[in-house]
C-alpha cells in the first residue's frame, strides 16, 4: 500500500511512502452503500487489524450489487497470497508462472504448455472465460468458517 500523506513526506520531497504489513493481519470486509438510484453497491475493502490502514478494491473490481463479485476478488486475493500453491490459472499470469517455485514445479509435474493461454484458439478462451465467470456465483465466502475467529475477538 502507498501512502501519499506519509508524515508529508510527500508534500516535503514528492517520495511516495510504502506502508507494509502481514496479509494475516488484514480482515476483509464488504461495504455496502446505495449508488444514484438507491440500489445497494458491495465494494470490498481490507482493513489492518492493529493500523489504521484500509484499502478500497473498488478499482479492481467495479461495485456490485451481488456480493459475488467482491468476494470473488477476496477469494482470488487470498490464494494469490498463499505461497504454498501455485499461482491461480489467469492469462495475466502466464509470463510470470516460470518465476515462481512452486507454480513452476507444478507446471513441470502436471506438464502444462508454457503458452498454455497464448496459443489458445478463440473458441476454447470463451468458453473458458464463460466458465470461470460461472464458477465466481458458486464461492460461497459467506458459509465457509471464519478461521481468524480462533485467534482474534472482534468487537463492536
Amino acid at each position: 500500500m502507498f501512502d501519499y500523506d506519509n508524515n508529508g513526506e510527500y508534500k516535503q520531497t514528492g517520495t511516495i511512502g510504502e506502508i507494509t504489513a502481514p496479509f494475516y493481519e488484514f480482515d476483509a470486509y464488504l461495504s455496502t452503500s446505495p449508488d444514484r438510484q438507491g440500489l445497494p453497491m458491495n465494494f470490498l475493502y481490507l482493513a489492518h487489524r492493529y493500523r489504521d490502514i484500509t484499502i478500497n478494491f473498488a478499482s479492481l473490481v467495479a461495485p456490485d450489487r451481488t456480493p459475488q463479485l467482491p468476494l470473488a476478488l477476496w477469494d482470488f486475493v487470498q490464494n494469490y497470497m498463499d505461497i504454498s500453491r501455485p499461482l491461480q490459472e489467469l492469462p495475466c499470469f502466464e509470463k510470470y508462472r516460470h518465476l515462481d517455485p512452486v507454480t513452476a514445479a507444478h507446471d513441470q509435474q502436471t506438464a502444462r504448455a508454457p503458452r498454455y493461454w497464448i496459443d489458445m484458439d478463440d473458441e476454447t478462451f470463451e468458453a473458458l472465460l464463460k466458465e470461470m465467470s460461472g464458477r465466481i456465483h458458486l464461492i460461497d465466502t459467506m458459509r465457509r468458517p471464519n478461521l481468524m475467529a480462533r485467534h482474534v475477538e472482534y468487537v463492536d
